[in-house]
């Protein structure tokens, strides 16, 4: 089972494949990482509807969606490890998903299984893959017991 990190957005630069790949290349299992483009529709609603269907279309079967959202639901370190937990206890692929400039689309935040919001300021969606890699593997090493985060 392969879980995925779909992004809506452009190339990224190379700082950030690199940060991002540091922290994805030690992930089990490993992370697919897709980049979707961004729609060419003018209206912000019409857009981030467009985007939310090409999102839908690369969404493995039956995914457990956490939709990446300003609004959603922040966690320490410790608790984003026990929902992670939680969520992959369903059997279901994780699919985590970064909306475009103008974010997600309110009917696909609302239809996922969970939201995640890492920060409550605004970041830019390129540093937001690395912030998501970083968190994923600090969830893995606390799962597994390593002290990478200390109390």
């Amino acid at each position: 089972m392969q879980n995925q990190l779909l992004c809506v957005g452009h190339k990224p630069p190379a700082w950030v494949l690199e940060g991002e790949a540091q922290f994805l290349k030690r992930l089990r299992p490993k992370l697919q990482v897709q980049l979707l483009s961004p729609s060419n529709k003018n209206a912000s609603d019409q857009r981030k509807q467009q985007e939310a269907d090409a999102i839908r279309a690369k969404l493995a079967k039956n995914a457990w969606v956490i939709a990446l959202d300003e609004r959603g639901r922040e966690y320490s370190s410790r608790a984003l490890a026990e929902a992670v937990t939680r969520w992959q206890s369903h059997g279901r692929p994780l699919a985590f998903v970064i909306g475009g400039a103008d974010g997600l689309d309110s009917e696909f935040v609302a239809a996922a299984d969970a939201t995640l919001s890492l920060s409550q300021q605004t970041l830019p969606h390129a540093l937001v893959r690395i912030f998501i890699a970083e968190a994923l593997y600090r969830v893995q090493s606390l799962q597994n017991g390593h002290p990478y985060h200390r109390d």
